[in-house]
């Protein structure tokens, strides 16, 4: 680490440790972040839980719109209106996503695309941006996000709801949830409509994009969900969970500086999950899960507007089959130990009516062991450790990479400091491994060695309940994937480095404020350029209670300057901006309503080149739960 990282760090914990006043709290629920106890064995860098009500701080028509707005994060739209997650600036490609701890299959590309993904049953978001556990099994390069569902026993037993914005852009909710005895269930559908977001009234017209409707965006998209929980024995469990995501026919709008006509004529996502939970003894519990994630589409491309000459057909069919035991050993009141494993089949198949005239079919085989331990020392110090090995079997080599990590902290719930240092893994894409034209079976997974430090204090002064957190990071990654002469190859090694600092208010049950910055600097190294990754980025909230029950947020957020890359490789330098929000709500016995304005100065900016965001937007909503 360099010298004036330590010196910086060393004022920063010296500042937050010398705070040695008691607070009660154990969860902060000031906005926009909860911080909360590290699960056992869950996480050894810093993890944050974002929660989630729908409609507090927007409409969210995808789980991309869930996780934007978190620092260090950078959600954007790609070439084909994937989104794009970058957790300090690792790739996409890089991160693991997952849904209740269950793997989202990323198919033969190598991506999880929340866009296409609703997530009107999401309640929250655990996100892992440094070292990360080897429970969570192999590809957390760059972090992981897991996105959490509310429990049948949570949900009402009828709850609608209703949500809209301009362009005939609507969503509609319906769920189900409780239990009875020993069973829980929960049962959930919903349907979102876009006819296209409404552009900035300051875009500058192209000769493919006029303003307005973005063009070639318009969507439809339905989600089923369904699950079924008994209790049984002594305190047992054993649950069943599927899910369905669709759409019919999805345009794809192209870059504002090319004349391309693209569409998905077939999209979707299913799932099923088995889980259970079997008490051994007092002090030992076999945790379990049986996973498939599977995922389709029909990709189409045409010479004209009308989608009559058709040039490109496109299929991809992925899945991937998981299992995932784990002993859980409560070995004395301070230290508890996980062991287990967790092995996954990976599979894709491709046919198109260019390079790929027959169905080929690729495969990859992945898994891991694991040993983790969460000791408390004494009252002030805790140790969390993580040893695993994870195995990629790339068809032509087979890659073991151990994994192992610490994570100290010393400190009470007033104050703490925090030091965690790991390595992590992720194997190459199926594309990069089999592409017809650029694949290469002899690629090896990407490393990082990854190092953080972060403190914590919590404050009462006169009335006020202050919140700091501060985080230095340092990433060292090697064996980076991208094309080198038609080809992909472990080219790219990097360091990457920044910081990012929290500062969290509550003036009495009034007025909560925060404010959130977040700094990502690289050494440029073999000319790899990190895109869509601000150097600076600044969100900065108010939510006040009003009268009548009335409860109001304010966001505002400044995303400095980035690199990003056209469909040649050429880079652009895109500017920064600032955008603006409120959002005004209010809930009673049965009812909550809500309304806002998105992009209120109806800025301009682009999410990545050629692609431009939607300008000034209301959102409204009503829900019923009974």
């Amino acid at each position: 680490m360099k010298p004036y990282y330590v010196l910086a760090f060393l004022l920063v914990g010296c500042a937050l440790l010398t705070a040695t006043r008691p607070d009660s709290l154990k969860t902060y629920t000031l906005q926009p972040i909860a911080v909360v106890a590290d699960l056992p064995g869950q996480s050894i860098g810093t993890a944050e839980l974002v929660p989630i009500v729908q409609g507090e701080e927007g409409l969210s028509l995808s789980l991309r719109d869930y996780v934007s707005g978190i620092p260090g994060l950078s959600a954007t739209t790609g070439t084909k209106d994937e989104s794009s997650i970058r957790i300090r600036g690792f790739r996409k490609t890089d991160l693991k996503v997952m849904i209740d701890g269950r793997p989202l299959t990323s198919g033969y590309f190598g991506n999880v695309d929340l866009n296409n993904i609703l997530g009107s049953d999401i309640s929250g978001v655990m996100i892992v941006k440094g070292p990360s556990s080897s429970l969570y099994g192999v590809g957390t390069l760059g972090g992981t996000l897991n996105l959490l569902t509310r429990p049948g026993s949570e949900h009402s037993l009828f709850r609608l709801g209703l949500g809209m914005k301009r362009n005939n852009t609507n969503l509609i909710e319906l769920s189900s949830g409780g239990d009875f005895g020993s069973w829980a269930y929960k049962l959930s559908a919903s349907r979102s409509h876009t006819d296209g977001f409404v552009l900035s009234d300051a875009f500058e017209q192209t000769a493919f994009e006029n303003g307005g409707p973005r063009n070639n965006a318009s969507k439809t998209a339905y989600n089923l969900q369904a699950s079924l929980e008994r209790e049984f024995g002594l305190a047992n469990r054993l649950g069943f969970s599927i899910g369905y995501n669709n759409q019919d026919r999805k345009k794809v709008p192209a870059s504002i500086y090319e004349q391309r006509y693209r569409v998905y004529d077939d999209w979707y996502r299913s799932y099923s999950t088995l889980n259970g939970v079997f008490y051994l003894g007092d002090e030992l519990s076999l945790l379990g899960s049986v996973y498939l994630d599977s995922s389709y589409d029909q990709y189409l491309e045409y010479n004209d507007p009308a989608y009559q000459v058709l040039s490109l057909d496109s299929k991809m069919d992925s899945r991937s089959l998981g299992i995932n035991p784990r002993l859980v050993w409560n070995a004395s009141p301070s230290l508890v130990v996980n062991t287990g494993f967790r092995m996954e089949n990976h599979n894709s198949k491709r046919k198109d009516n260019a390079g790929y005239l027959n169905w080929k079919h690729s495969s990859l085989n992945t898994g891991n062991v694991f040993l983790t331990a969460d000791y408390d020392y004494s009252t002030k110090i805790r140790i969390n450790s993580s040893l695993g090995l994870s195995v990629y079997d790339l068809g032509k080599s087979l890659d073991l990479i151990p994994e192992p990590a610490i994570n100290l902290s010393y400190g009470s719930s007033a104050a703490s400091l925090t030091l965690s240092g790991g390595i992590n893994s992720a194997s190459p894409t199926m594309r990069q491994l089999f592409s017809t034209n650029t694949g290469n079976p002899e690629l090896s997974p990407q490393r990082a060695f990854k190092t953080e430090l972060s403190g914590k204090s919590n404050l009462n002064l006169n009335g006020m309940n202050l919140h700091l957190e501060a985080t230095l990071f340092l990433n060292r990654i090697n064996d980076l994937i991208d094309l080198y002469q038609g080809r992909y190859e472990n080219i790219y090694s990097y360091e990457s480095h920044g910081a990012e600092l929290s500062i969290l208010a509550s003036f009495g049950a009034v007025w909560e404020t925060s404010l959130d910055y977040a700094w990502l600097d690289y050494e440029l190294k073999d000319g790899y350029i990190l895109t869509e990754s601000p150097k600076h980025s600044i969100i900065m909230k108010n939510s006040i209670s009003l009268p009548w029950r009335l409860s109001l947020i304010e966001t505002s957020s400044w995303t400095g300057e980035r690199q990003s890359a056209d469909s040649a490789g050429y880079y652009h330098t895109l500017g920064a901006y600032w955008k603006h929000d409120l959002q005004l709500s209010r809930s009673w016995s049965k009812y909550r309503v809500y309304v806002g304005l998105e992009n209120v100065t109806d800025e301009d900016y682009s999410l990545e080149y050629g692609y431009p965001a939607s300008g000034l937007d209301f959102n409204a909503g009503l829900e019923l739960s009974i």
